[in-house]
């Protein structure tokens, strides 16, 4: 296993060298030498237990486009990184030891992936707002992360965002300005969810299990792509939009362990639905009389879409 990395940026080889990965090595620290390596486009660090710090001048790597630190024990990433005009990809997932970002970081212009699962990160600079090409954002399991930008709506590319189990207790009315947004995980966080939730038109995928939600709001029936809600475990939801039926693509609606007892007459105008863990309540008459595409799971029947659709919370 290799436990000292030594680059002569000079020799023929690395003076070209595209890809460099050291996943799984035993190294505690990265020469700065390495940042010499102007052609260098994937550098990946990933599950090198042993290592706490990065060179300061990494942003001096011109061509990087893919960085990723995932399960390293780094405690800050240095400010340089934000001169790396070409990095499209970068994962921190699972840095245990990761307490603060770059206030600059928004500066990575070309950013289209950024996985902060599973980091101590308290805030997210406000200035990664300016990300006008980041498509996915992942901040699971921050369990110290108390509260989003307020002008998180303007990641205008973003289609995936993850901000499960955290300290956050409100979302930013301005995420609803987020028209490309496709999946949308706000599990075991949030009080309340905002009014105007429907305007996610593009949303086909919907998550606040584990929430202390005391109702939907009504707009989300506006959501004509949507296909799967995932509402399990809420505890104190007890009803449903009466206008759930206008969600026409809808699939899927995970109701376990909510005490929600009656669905709405409306949810009869869906032709295929499969609704998991509604077990001992009063199902509409219009359901029971008619020819309907609409079965009744028990618990746990289907896969946890949360947890395989990506490994965002899994270290």
């Amino acid at each position: 296993m290799l436990e000292a990395l030594h680059l002569s940026p000079k020799s023929a080889l690395t003076e070209s060298l595209d890809t460099l990965d050291l996943r799984y090595c035993k190294i505690r620290d990265v020469p700065s030498s390495i940042c010499k390596l102007k052609h260098l486009e994937y550098l990946n660090l990933a599950y090198c237990s042993g290592l706490e710090k990065l060179p300061e001048n990494l942003g001096d790597l011109e061509s990087l486009n893919t960085l990723l630190l995932r399960s390293t024990k780094i405690r800050d990433v240095p400010s340089s990184i934000c001169k790396l005009k070409h990095l499209e990809y970068l994962n921190l997932a699972c840095c245990s030891e990761l307490e603060k970002l770059p206030k600059n970081l928004g500066d990575l212009e070309s950013l289209k992936t950024l996985d902060l699962t599973s980091t101590k990160i308290r805030d997210v600079p406000s200035n990664i707002c300016k990300l006008k090409h980041l498509k996915e954002l992942y901040l699971s399991n921050c369990s110290g992360l108390e509260k989003l930008p307020e002008n998180l709506g303007d990641l205008e590319s973003l289609n995936k965002l993850w901000v499960t189990s955290t300290k956050i207790r409100d979302v930013p009315s301005s995420i609803c300005k987020l028209k490309h947004l496709k999946e949308l995980y706000l599990s075991n966080c949030f009080e309340k969810l905002p009014e105007n939730l429907g305007d996610l038109e593009s949303l086909n995928r919907l998550s606040v299990t584990s929430t202390k939600i005391r109702d939907v709001p009504s707009s989300i029936c506006k959501l004509k792509h949507l296909k799967e809600l995932h509402l399990s475990n809420c505890s104190e939801l007890e009803k449903l939009p009466q206008n759930l039926g206008e969600l026409e693509s809808l699939e899927y609606l995970n109701l376990v362990n909510t005490p929600i007892s009656h669905l709405p007459d409306s949810i009869s105008l869906l032709k295929d639905l499969e609704i998991n863990g509604y077990e001992k309540g009063i199902v509409p008459n219009a359901i029971l009389v008619q020819e309907q595409h609409i079965t009744f799971a028990p618990k746990r029947r289907r896969a946890n879409t949360e947890a395989t659709t990506s490994d965002a919370g899994f270290c």
